[in-house]
């Protein structure tokens, strides 16, 4: 993988550590973007646990200081963000077409909330939480190739209505 500062670039073999915290900003102002070698390349958190474990990610990672702290920012295509959502917001053993449905379902909420006829986070410098405020990612960790194949078999899918894509509500739990 490759690490990005400004003009400068560091290249780091598989499975080589890249440290980061705040103190590497002071003296090296800028965001980094690490990006894999490879298509297909993940990026892991050593040092960060999530429910299921160490999480990786597909694409390319921005990370920058903020003053309540780094902000890390996940660049991936609408797709592949979704072959983590789809296992991290339905049990992916559910049947095949209740996947794709909730594949179409996550794409237009994912696409309202980049922008595509909706409100943004972008001026925060990012578009979509990873959380239940947004849809819940958990990134390659959680991905399950029944839920990738539903994704791909909707591939570019969206609700509509009049030639807009329309926000679709959904929610995983019901008291």
């Amino acid at each position: 993988y490759t690490v990005t500062i400004g003009e400068e670039k560091k290249h780091f073999e598989g499975g080589q550590h890249y440290s980061l915290s705040e103190k590497d900003f002071e003296k090296n102002p800028g965001r980094r973007v690490v990006t894999p070698d490879s298509v297909d390349g993940k990026i892991t958190f050593c040092n960060l646990k999530r429910a299921g474990g160490t999480p990786s990610y597909r694409g390319t990672l921005e990370i920058e200081a903020r003053e309540e702290g780094l902000l890390v920012v996940n660049e991936v295509s609408v797709e592949e963000y979704l072959y983590a959502v789809l296992p991290s917001e339905m049990p992916s053993d559910f049947g095949p077409e209740a996947l794709k449905a909730q594949a179409v379902c996550a794409r237009s909420y994912a696409l309202i909330k980049a922008g595509f006829g909706g409100a943004s986070n972008a001026k925060k410098g990012y578009k979509i939480v990873d959380t239940v405020s947004s849809q819940v990612y958990k990134g390659y960790l959680v991905e399950s190739a029944k839920c990738n194949r539903a994704v791909n078999a909707t591939q570019g899918e969206m609700v509509c209505y009049n030639n807009k894509v329309v926000p679709t509500y959904y929610f995983s739990t019901s008291g």
